[in-house]
């Protein structure tokens, strides 16, 4: 079968069509999710400032802010927040006219973009603070000590690695 030079331009016309009406719902879709992200920002930072209306004195707001409950809408508010900032990368990468590969957030990255050597070491990050964090749930007694040590070691350390990532 042969195809006229007309219906090859109609062909190609509506997969252009097709493929740019795909692109402006797929940055409608990312506006919207953006909005609602937002959105569960402001509620999980309203729940923590309900949190904290309760405290009477500086020692209960320590411990309002040390609580299990608190922690976790404080890392909700960071996550949503990551995923808002990647979010806006894709946006922007839209709006160019070859976007390529859209940006992803790290973890999806880890496969193509980590050596196998940096891979073990972010698992092992990942296995080790998973279990600190369950040793603070569970009101361990060795986990303030095991966080103070960490917080002097990082302290100590943290211009180091400051000077170290600003080389990449």
């Amino acid at each position: 079968m042969k195809i006229s030079k007309s219906q090859l331009k109609q062909i190609i016309k509506e997969e252009i069509s097709a493929v740019t009406e795909n692109k402006q719902a797929h940055i409608a879709g990312i506006a919207k999710k953006i909005v609602r992200l937002k959105q569960a920002i402001l509620n999980a930072e309203k729940g923590m400032q309900n949190m904290t209306a309760g405290a009477v004195d500086d020692m209960d707001l320590q411990d309002i802010m040390t609580n299990n409950a608190y922690w976790a809408k404080q890392t909700e508010v960071m996550n949503l927040n990551d995923k808002v900032e990647l979010l806006k990368k894709q946006l922007d990468q839209l709006d160019q006219d070859s976007p390529g590969q859209l940006a992803r957030g790290l973890e999806e990255n880890l496969g193509e973009d980590m050596s196998p050597e940096a891979q073990q070491l972010y698992k092992q990050g990942q296995e080790f603070f998973g279990k600190l964090i369950e040793m603070g749930k569970n009101d361990h007694p060795e986990a303030g000590d095991i966080l103070d040590a960490l917080d002097e070691w990082a302290s100590e350390t943290s211009f180091e690695y400051v000077r170290i990532k600003s080389l990449y």
